[in-house]
């Protein structure tokens, strides 16, 4: 009787990916006549399987009104710190994207936390590098930085300002 309330437990905790905002989302080229290329920053909480199974995940992004929903054909470039995807659209409507012909590229190995000095940490967010406070996990910059180097010079210029004598 204990088993079955556990496994009972353990289905009623089923991981729910929140949906891909399209501040996330970045048109690359739509030059051509046939098709637009999307460059997509994909949370670290979303998975590869996510992306083939729940196309639910894309309903904000295809509710936007400033041109950034998929539509058919359309190719998509998805990019997590590890990992790079890219796939073609087979359908696109309110509801979600579907997605066929998806292929994925693995990164170098790459440390999530190159830099920390006991109260920050650099680590990588969906689109850049930031800085963190350790003790609450509090994202203590808004921008994103192109490289961690960047985001730690970043960090001891905003934290640590030189002392004037």
């Amino acid at each position: 009787m204990a088993k079955t309330i556990e496994t009972t437990a353990a289905a009623a905790k089923v991981r729910e990916p929140k949906p891909i905002s399209p501040k996330a989302v970045r048109i690359h080229d739509q030059t051509g006549h046939c098709y637009r290329t999307f460059v997509v920053d994909v949370p670290d909480e979303i998975t590869l399987d996510d992306i083939g199974n729940k196309p639910e995940l894309w309903k904000n992004v295809q509710a936007d009104r400033v041109g950034k929903a998929l539509a058919e054909d359309d190719r998509v470039e998805m990019r997590w710190l590890d990992k790079q995807v890219y796939a073609v659209v087979d359908y696109a409507d309110s509801n979600g994207v579907g997605f066929m012909d998806i292929r994925k590229v693995s990164k170098r190995d790459r440390d999530r936390t190159p830099f920390t000095d006991g109260h920050f940490e650099v680590k990588w967010t969906a689109g850049g590098w930031a800085y963190f406070r350790i003790h609450d996990g509090v994202r203590m910059t808004a921008a994103s930085y192109p490289t961690w180097e960047a985001t730690k010079a970043a960090l001891i210029r905003e934290q640590y300002p030189a002392k004037v004598a």
